[in-house]
């Protein structure tokens, strides 16, 4: 039994709206992990003021 309602709104989607297939990284842990890699070169970073705090 789900516990949630199966919907294909953007509540579902598995990234960001409007981000294509190009390379974004998004969610907390994830982004964080990709900072701290080293051998990651860094060409932008984007993130929401509370993010920023």
């Amino acid at each position: 039994m789900r516990n949630t309602s199966k919907r294909t709104d953007y509540t579902r989607r598995s990234k960001p709206a409007g981000a294509s297939d190009s390379g974004w990284i998004w969610g907390r842990h994830a982004v964080l992990a990709a900072v701290a890699n080293k051998r990651r070169e860094i060409l932008e970073l984007k993130v929401t003021r509370n993010a920023a705090r």
